[in-house]
Parts: C-alpha cells; structure tokens; sequence
C-alpha cells in the first residue's frame, strides 16, 4: 500500500506546476500544460483564430542573440526542444514550422534527473538557453514557437507561442523555407518517445545545443517517426550500460510497437558513450638474466675498442657503434643502448642514462652505443640476440 501511494505521488508531482515559456512573453491565455493528446489545441495551445489576436509583439533584430527563459517546477528531467518560426499569423495544423535553433537534452533543466524541488508553476528557472535570429530570413512579423518533449513522466507534447517583429534588411523566404521542419511526437498519432529517453532529432538544423547522455548510454537505434522525421531515441535511464547480449545472427528487422511501418537501425556511437579501451603500450623485452647457450663455434675473435671517457655533460649524439663508458645525466636518443665495457651496459631512457647493469653471467655486449644491444656467449663470440631500442 505504501509502494502504491508513493508512486501515485511521484506522478502527481509530475503533473503539477508545468512549465510555460516567460520571455518571450506568451500569447495571453497561454497556461503552463502540455498540448491535449488529441491534437484539439495543436498549435500553440490554440482553439480557434481569436488566440493569435492579442498580444503586442516582441521585436527582434535580425541577427540578434535572444534568451529563452521558462517558469515551473516541473522540468520531467529535462528532454530536447526546438524553437521554430512562422509567417503565418493564424497557424493551424497545416501550417510549417520552421527550426531556428535545436536543444537535445537538458531542457528547460540541464543536468537534472528529477524535477525542480517544490511545486510552484511560477518559479523562475535557472537555467536559460540562447539562440540567435537568423540574419538571411524574410523581416516583418511572425511567430515564435517553443515545443518540447519530456523525457520523465506522462508520454506529453508542450508548446508554447509569441507574436514577435523581425526588424532589419531581411532575406529571400526560400532561405526560411530550407529551414528544417519542426518535429511533433506523442500526440495526435505521432511516434511515442519511451519514457526516461532523450529526443535526437535527426535534422537539428544549424544551431544546436547537444546535452545527450547525462544519464546513460546511447541505445543506438533510431526509428522512423511518423512524422516523418527520422527520430534517435537514447536511453537516459541508468548510470551504468546495459548488459551486451553475446554474438548472434543479427535478425530481420522488425516494425516498432509505436510507429507502424518503422524500422529499426544502427546507428553510430555517439557523445556521452562509454569510451572504448585502447591498446596498452608494449613493454620492451626484458633484459636476459640468465646464461645464453649456443652449440660452439669457432670464430675469430676481435679484441674489444678501448674504452672512452664520456663527455662532461653526458650527452652522447645518435651512434651505430663507437667507444664505451659509462654515461650520466640527460641523453637525447631516447631508447639507445651503451655496452660500456663489454660486461654491463645502460639505456637512454625518459632523457637520462640509466643506471649501469651487467649482462647475463657467460655472455657479453658489443662495446659502443646503438639502436640496438648485441649480446653473445663470451667465450666465442657469436652474437645470438639483439634488443632494440
């Protein structure tokens, strides 16, 4: 009884103190709720002509940065939104919106998983999201819209409206026209999002706000919306991945429950994705510590080039033999061997000489610096392994 009640709380508090849009200001009669399932108040909360008559409208320069600013406790843990134009002064559901700027994730909240603490459908939101008006689009009146999808409680469409005046020298209208369509879903029909999914629109436009993956893993699939539009679902539900299933044929696609028709896709990992491991670097072979044995083999031996003293300053330029000794301080080669005197030897590592180290007990190294260290048995001679830098 106690689990059952605090479920019907928790969606009660998702229901209560919706958000609205406060700048710019709304139409009058515009009230902080999502549009009906029906479509029966699609656009703008609108059910007739007489909503677009009042309201004086907001002016904005062509080419302007502007600020949206919400009002309300109840953000549903954010979702994606876009903010869309048009000239038609008394828009009904026929009518084309076209997307000015695109937000994925993280709106009207960033970063939360939960709503707003309290239940005010006043209170000012902290967070706000800029966008520009773009310069190449016609000048004269219009009007904005705000729509956004939830991605916490009831499957809901918000959408919310405001008479504004572009002012400026204005462009052609075939550049409004290219703009993308605004996207419509869990209402009317459309394509239902999966609760705890945040919305990736797969034409954004050119202005885009990305926030996906806060609270999860991509899904990787996307579905055709009935809209239309090509429709990215990720899951925002968990903070760990969900379990890879193990290999198996890859089956036919298959129509989703919500969309008739669609057909599930791969598509590419994206930002807020695990990353995936690198290869570890690999460590050199280790120096041998334990006797070399070779069958013997007469061969003439070459007495060894006296030993040099090193420079003052440790430094030693890139050789393929030369005199030994032993080194100190920084080296420039990084990885070069020195065979000081046939019985130890030290590497170029990091930028300094390595402390020195003897060979393997019964065999010997070629006396001088190179790319290489030249072991052999030492009494014939015969090299029998080389390590390289």
């Amino acid at each position: 009884m106690f689990a059952k009640t605090a479920v019907l709380a928790g969606l009660a508090a998702f229901a209560a103190a919706h958000q609205t849009m406060v700048n710019p200001k709304p139409f009058p009669g515009t009230i902080s709720s999502p549009l009906e399932p029906s479509g029966s108040n699609f656009p703008c909360q609108a059910t007739g002509p007489q909503f677009f008559a009042g309201g004086a409208g907001t002016t904005w320069a062509l080419g302007s940065k502007q600020t949206l600013r919400t009002a309300g406790t109840a953000v549903h843990g954010g979702g994606s939104a876009q903010f869309s134009m048009t000239y038609d002064l008394s828009p009904t559901k026929d009518t084309k919106w076209k997307v000015i700027h695109t937000v994925q994730g993280g709106m009207p909240a960033r970063g939360l998983n939960d709503n707003l603490p309290g239940n005010d459908a006043s209170f000012a939101n902290p967070d706000t999201y800029d966008f520009t008006v773009p310069t190449n689009i016609p000048a004269g009146e219009a009007i904005f819209s705000w729509s956004w999808i939830n991605r916490l409680g009831n499957r809901e469409f918000y959408m919310f409206c405001s008479p504004v005046v572009l002012t400026g020298a204005g462009g052609a209208k075939s550049n409004f026209d290219a703009l993308p369509d605004m996207v419509v879903l869990n209402i009317m029909g459309k394509a239902e999002v999966t609760h705890g999914d945040d919305v990736e629109f797969a034409n954004p436009g050119l202005s885009v706000e990305n926030n996906l993956g806060k609270y999860g893993f991509a899904s990787e699939l996307c579905c055709a919306a009935g809209c239309g539009e090509s429709v990215c679902k990720r899951n925002s539900g968990g903070s760990q991945p969900a379990p890879v299933p193990a290999p198996s044929a890859p089956a036919a696609p298959q129509p989703t429950a919500t969309i008739p028709g669609g057909v599930f896709v791969t598509v590419p990992p994206v930002a807020g994705s695990p990353a995936q491991p690198t290869p570890s670097a690999v460590a050199p072979a280790p120096v041998p510590t334990s006797s070399v044995v070779v069958p013997p083999v007469a061969t003439p031996t070459v007495a060894p080039s006296p030993p040099a003293s090193p420079p003052a300053n440790g430094l030693v330029p890139p050789t393929t033999g030369g005199s030994g000794g032993a080194l100190s301080g920084a080296c420039t080669t990084e990885g070069q061997w020195n065979c000081v005197d046939g019985k130890s030897f030290q590497q170029c590592a990091s930028g300094a000489w390595s402390t020195v180290m003897a060979v393997a007990q019964g065999t010997t190294c070629k006396v001088g610096q190179s790319a290489t260290l030249s072991i052999a048995a030492a009494k014939n001679k015969r090299f029998v392994r080389a390590f390289r830098a």
